[in-house]
Protein backbone atom coordinates (compact mmCIF):
# COMPACT_ATOMS: atom_id res chain seq x y z
CA UNK A 1 0.00 0.00 0.00
CA UNK A 2 2.04 3.46 -0.77
CA UNK A 3 1.83 5.97 2.01
CA UNK A 4 -1.12 7.92 0.74
CA UNK A 5 -2.88 5.28 0.78
CA UNK A 6 -2.38 4.33 4.74
CA UNK A 7 -3.12 7.95 5.70
CA UNK A 8 -6.58 7.38 3.82
CA UNK A 9 -7.78 4.33 5.24
CA UNK A 10 -6.43 5.46 9.03
CA UNK A 11 -8.07 8.81 8.53
CA UNK A 12 -11.35 7.11 7.33
CA UNK A 13 -11.17 4.43 10.33
CA UNK A 14 -10.07 7.44 12.82
CA UNK A 15 -13.04 9.41 11.48
CA UNK A 16 -15.56 6.24 12.06
CA UNK A 17 -14.01 5.69 15.63
CA UNK A 18 -14.60 8.75 16.71
CA UNK A 19 -17.95 9.63 15.87
CA UNK A 20 -18.48 6.50 17.60
CA UNK A 21 -16.81 7.54 20.85
CA UNK A 22 -18.38 10.76 21.01
CA UNK A 23 -21.78 8.96 21.43
CA UNK A 24 -20.83 6.05 23.53
CA UNK A 25 -19.13 9.19 25.87
CA UNK A 26 -22.57 11.29 25.55
CA UNK A 27 -24.82 8.37 26.97
CA UNK A 28 -22.65 7.31 29.61
CA UNK A 29 -21.81 10.80 30.91
CA UNK A 30 -25.70 11.81 30.68
CA UNK A 31 -27.27 13.71 33.37
CA UNK A 32 -25.35 12.18 36.25
CA UNK A 33 -21.97 13.88 35.88
CA UNK A 34 -20.89 17.68 35.38
CA UNK A 35 -19.92 19.55 32.22
CA UNK A 36 -16.71 19.57 33.87
CA UNK A 37 -16.18 15.38 34.29
CA UNK A 38 -18.08 15.02 31.40
CA UNK A 39 -15.28 16.79 29.55
CA UNK A 40 -12.54 15.28 31.21
CA UNK A 41 -13.74 11.58 30.93
CA UNK A 42 -14.14 12.45 27.44
CA UNK A 43 -10.62 13.54 26.96
CA UNK A 44 -9.24 10.63 28.51
CA UNK A 45 -11.06 7.97 26.89
CA UNK A 46 -10.61 9.64 23.83
CA UNK A 47 -6.34 9.39 24.51
CA UNK A 48 -6.54 5.52 25.98
CA UNK A 49 -8.67 4.82 22.41
CA UNK A 50 -6.37 6.19 20.09
CA UNK A 51 -3.10 4.94 21.15
CA UNK A 52 -5.10 1.47 21.30
CA UNK A 53 -6.58 2.08 17.90
CA UNK A 54 -2.89 3.58 16.63
CA UNK A 55 -1.78 0.21 17.75
CA UNK A 56 -4.49 -1.95 15.72
CA UNK A 57 -4.00 0.11 12.94
CA UNK A 58 -0.50 -0.21 12.60
CA UNK A 59 -0.64 -4.54 13.35
CA UNK A 60 -2.69 -4.48 10.40
CA UNK A 61 -1.00 -2.02 7.77
CA UNK A 62 2.20 -4.19 8.79
CA UNK A 63 0.55 -7.44 9.74
CA UNK A 64 2.57 -7.46 12.53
Amino acid sequence: MTRSGKSCLHDKLMTMHTADLQKATKRTAKGHLSEAKKLSFGRQKDTFCKHTHNQLIFKTIHNV
